[in-house]
């Protein structure tokens, strides 16, 4: 947690991430989609082990029709995942992943401050404003800056280059293929770096 000294992850961030990479999973396979992984929406039990929670967002399905309901998209600005923004666009389990590897940056290295204005709600957004969504558009490019040069960004380095590769892995969205890379849970049980949480 944070201390005078600045932040230092807590003696069992790796248990949490994997915890809650197994309650996403566990979701993902009902179908059951979360749509706003982020800090706030872990608890943890009097044994110290993390729960998701908070569904008031979450879509029974497989994948997302990508409609607005509420006129916004569902979600958390640093963490909703670029497809999610872009209305009528389909979306799976993949987007509530780059929910989950934006979670593990701010858990292990307690998030940055940009010094500007918070970033509101998607909710409190004028949808007849694109260009404030648009900017959710970057948020891969706003994660693979945070890794790839932190003290610019602000942000502590993750722990190991295992760590990079991993955060790295589930919020590509570089070019039309990210798509045709493997982000099944399959891949993120068998990442070097989970392999570490166990």
């Amino acid at each position: 947690g944070w201390s005078s000294q600045g932040y230092t992850a807590p003696a069992p961030a790796m248990t949490w991430v994997w915890q809650i990479f197994l309650g996403l999973e566990y979701l993902h396979r009902r179908p059951l989609l979360h749509r706003d992984v982020k800090p706030q929406n872990v608890l943890l039990t009097h044994g110290s082990r993390a729960k998701l929670t908070d569904f008031g967002v979450s879509r029974l399905a497989g994948t997302s029709d990508g409609v607005f309901t509420f006129g916004t998209p569902p979600g958390t600005p640093m963490y909703i995942a670029p497809e999610v923004v872009r209305e009528g666009v389909r979306y799976g389990p993949r987007a509530d992943l780059f929910s989950y590897a934006a979670l593990v940056l701010v858990t292990l290295t307690g998030g940055w401050w940009n010094g500007g204005e918070p970033i509101p709600p998607c909710a409190s957004f004028d949808p007849k404003n694109g260009d404030r969504l648009e900017k959710l558009l970057d948020n891969w490019r706003v994660m693979k800056r945070a890794i790839e040069d932190p003290a610019t960004e602000g942000v502590k380095p993750l722990p190991s280059e295992d760590a990079k590769a991993f955060v790295l892995s589930l919020t590509y969205r570089e070019d039309a293929d990210w798509e045709l890379h493997d982000l099944s849970h399959e891949f993120v049980r068998q990442h070097p770096f989970m392999r570490e949480a166990v």
